[in-house]
C-alpha cells in the first residue's frame, strides 16, 4: 500500500467521525431563570437533571394542595430519592446562583416562598407514606460553603406558606419535563457533511479488508480493563458493622472505619482540614456519604445495616430512634466542625446525604446527649491497583499477535509478487 493511499484512507475515516459528531451534537443551552417584577426568583426553565431538561416552579402551601392530594408517588415528577437528590443538586448548581438577575445564592430571601435571610430549603417530594411525604431538599445558605442537597419528612397538610411556623425557610419545587427536542444539523454541520461526502466520493479506490486496527483496539480495551470489585464490609464478632474496604467514591477506592468520640481525638487534633481530613470539600465529602448509603449501609448476608441502623458502630440507638448519622468531616469554622452526613434510617426512603455543623469538642461517644445517633467515618485512600490482564485479555493478546504476524507475512509476500 502506498503512503498516498494510506493517508487517504485515514482521511476518509477521520472525516466520517467528524461528520457523525457534528450531526449528533445538539445546540447547548443553560437554565433560564424566571424572576418577577419584584426581583423574586419564581422558577426556571431548561434545568438539566441527569441529562434531561425540566422546568421548575417554586410554590408555597401544603403538599396536599400543590401536588394533586399528595397521596401517591404518581403525584410527583421524581419518584426515587436518587432522582430527587439529583434535582436538588441541579437547583443548587444552575438556579440558586448569583448573576445579573439577582444574587439568589447569597440572598435566600429573594426566592419565592422563603422570606428568611439565613437560608432557603426547596423541597422536591418523591414519596408518600400515610400522611407524611419524603422530599429531597436543596439547602441554599447565604454562606455558599453550606449549600447541600439533603432530605426531610413532613406532614402532607403542613402549611409551608406560613411565616411564623418555620415555613419561611421552605418552599416547594414543582417540576415538569420539557418536550424532547430533535437535534437539527447546524449550517456548519451540513457544510461538513457535504465536504465529507465529496472527499469520500472523489477518490474511490480498491478496498482491502483489514482487521489490524480493530484488533489493536480490542487488545488495548481488554488489557486496560481491571477486574471490577465491590466494597467488603467489616463486621465484628457481635455482628456490628465497623467499616468497609474498597468503597468506590467517584472512581477512587477507599477504606472506611466507623469511630466514636471527639473530632480532636479521632482526627489528629481536628485543627487543619488540609491534613486531618481525607475529603476537604463539601462536594467530595457528600460523594463519600452517598457511597456509604449505596455500598456500605445496606442489607445483606452479613447483616441488615440499612433496616437496623443500631447495628452500626457508634449508633446504639439509645434514644429509641432507628437512625444512624455517619459524619465525614471536611471543614472547620472554629469553634464548629463542618461534616457531610450519611443519614441512614430503618426506612430506606428517608436515607439521604446531608451536612451538619457541630462543636469541635462534642463527644459523640456519650449516650444521652444525642451522640448515640452519630458516628464518625475515617477514610483512607487505597493504593492505586495495577491493571492485570484477565485470562480473556491474554487470549485476545495471543490471537491478536498471531493475526498481526500472519497479516505482515501476507503483505510482504504480496509486495514481493507485485515487484516480480
Amino acid at each position: 500500500m502506498s503512503h498516498r493511499t494510506f493517508t487517504h484512507r485515514w482521511f476518509v475515516a477521520a472525516m466520517a467521525l467528524v461528520v457523525v459528531g457534528c450531526l449528533a451534537r445538539p445546540a447547548e443551552a443553560s437554565a433560564i431563570l424566571i424572576v418577577d417584577g419584584s426581583g423574586v426568583l419564581t422558577g426556571a426553565t431548561g434545568v438539566d437533571v441527569a441529562g434531561t431538561l425540566y422546568d421548575v416552579q417554586f410554590v408555597d402551601g401544603t403538599c396536599a394542595a400543590l401536588f394533586n392530594g399528595c397521596d401517591d408517588a404518581t403525584d410527583f415528577t421524581f419518584t426515587t430519592q436518587s432522582a430527587a437528590t439529583a434535582a436538588s443538586q441541579a437547583l443548587l448548581d444552575q438556579v440558586f446562583v448569583n448573576g445579573p438577575q439577582g444574587d439568589f445564592d447569597t440572598n435566600a430571601a429573594i426566592t419565592f416562598g422563603c422570606s428568611a435571610l439565613a437560608d432557603c430549603n426547596a423541597q422536591t417530594p418523591f414519596a408518600v407514606t400515610g400522611l407524611s411525604f419524603s422530599a429531597s431538599i436543596a439547602h441554599n445558605d447565604t454562606d455558599n460553603g453550606f449549600d447541600f442537597p439533603g432530605g426531610g419528612v413532613n406532614s402532607i397538610n403542613f402549611d409551608f406558606g406560613g411565616t411564623s411556623n418555620g415555613g419561611q425557610f421552605f418552599t416547594f419545587a414543582r417540576w415538569t419535563p420539557e418536550p424532547v427536542a430533535t437535534a437539527v444539523p447546524e449550517p456548519a454541520s451540513l457544510s461538513l457533511l457535504g465536504l465529507g461526502f465529496a472527499g469520500m466520493c472523489a477518490r474511490r479506490r480498491r478496498r482491502r479488508q483489514s482487521v489490524t486496527a480493530a484488533m489493536v483496539v480490542l487488545l488495548l480495551a481488554g488489557l486496560a480493563r481491571p477486574t471490577e470489585a465491590s466494597a467488603i464490609l467489616t463486621v465484628d464478632g457481635s455482628g456490628i458493622l465497623t467499616g468497609a474496604t474498597g468503597v468506590d467514591v467517584a472512581g477512587t477506592l477507599y477504606d472506611v472505619q466507623f469511630l466514636d468520640g471527639t473530632c480532636a481525638a479521632l482526627f489528629d487534633g481536628c485543627d487543619d482540614p488540609a491534613t486531618d481530613f481525607t475529603f476537604t470539600t463539601q462536594a467530595s465529602a457528600m460523594a463519600a456519604s452517598q457511597a456509604l448509603l449505596d455500598q456500605v449501609l445496606i442489607d445483606g448476608p452479613q447483616g441488615n445495616f440499612d433496616a437496623n441502623p443500631t447495628r452500626i458502630f457508634g449508633c446504639p440507638g439509645g434514644t429509641g430512634a432507628l437512625i444512624c448519622n455517619v459524619m465525614t468531616p471536611f471543614g472547620i469554622l472554629n469553634p464548629f466542625l463542618v461534616a457531610a452526613v450519611a443519614h441512614n434510617e430503618n426506612n430506606e426512603v428517608n436515607d439521604y446525604p446531608g451536612a451538619i455543623m457541630t462543636l469541635l469538642n462534642f463527644d459523640y461517644d456519650t449516650v444521652g446527649n444525642g451522640g448515640e445517633a452519630y458516628t464518625f467515618a475515617r477514610w483512607t485512600a487505597q493504593a492505586a491497583p495495577t491493571a492485570v490482564p484477565e485470562p480473556a485479555s491474554l487470549s485476545l493478546l495471543a490471537l491478536g499477535l498471531a493475526g498481526l504476524i500472519n497479516g505482515s507475512r501476507r503483505s510482504a509476500r504480496r509486495t514481493r509478487d507485485e515487484r516480480r
